[in-house]
């Protein structure tokens, strides 16, 4: 009952198989950055407990399976550097209610979590110290989760916190093209200023 699935940067090539579709217990599943080429076999729509497909950095092509809709338990879904067509991925990410918009400022928040991965919460705070986004709720640990938030141009302080106290997350923070790393060396929690 494999749950967990993370082959990314291993130059792996050739289409991926249908036999994709067995893994039904699969939650994240992570082939970027391969060689993988072909398309996608609609058999992935099988994957419906699936909450991660991450398939960028690939050379897919050729339209998307129609069966990529019943996977409705997506939160993260990245198909970007690969020869989909824009349009039909916009579609599908709008169906699924993965489509993102801001009219504020983006931060996108990349974190990799330890092996306690429900002691770990994040949020940004403005100026007088009100929460302008947050994340946690993490289930699987020493896994990459990846979010995009939207907070007004004041929303400056980053602070990551782990329940247990013995640090562990790694994060990188993105805001306006600046990038900010927080290692994992802290204890309860580290604050970060993501507009210095």
């Amino acid at each position: 009952s494999l749950a967990v699935l993370g082959l990314y940067n291993n130059m792996f090539s050739g289409s991926l198989p249908s036999e994709i579709g067995l893994l039904d217990n699969l939650l994240y599943l992570n082939l970027r950055n391969n060689v993988l080429n072909g398309t996608l076999p609609s058999e992935i729509g099988l994957l419906t407990n699936l909450q991660y497909l991450i398939l960028e950095g690939n050379k897919l092509s050729g339209p998307l399976p129609t069966e990529i809709l019943r996977m409705t338990n997506l939160t993260q879904l990245e198909l970007s550097g690969n020869r989909f067509s824009e349009e039909e991925v916009d579609d599908v990410m709008v169906a699924l209610g993965l489509d993102f918009s801001c009219n504020e400022t983006t931060v996108e928040v990349k974190l990799a979590t330890d092996d306690s991965p429900d002691e770990t919460t994040w949020e940004i705070t403005i100026g007088d110290g009100s929460v302008v986004a947050s994340g946690g709720g993490y289930t699987m640990g020493t896994i990459a989760y990846e979010e995009k938030v939207c907070v007004p141009l004041d929303g400056c302080n980053f602070t990551l916190f782990d329940q247990d106290q013995d640090g562990g997350p790694t994060v990188e923070i993105t805001r306006l093209e600046k990038v900010y790393q927080i290692d994992g060396s802290f204890t309860d929690k580290v604050v970060v200023d993501i507009c210095a």
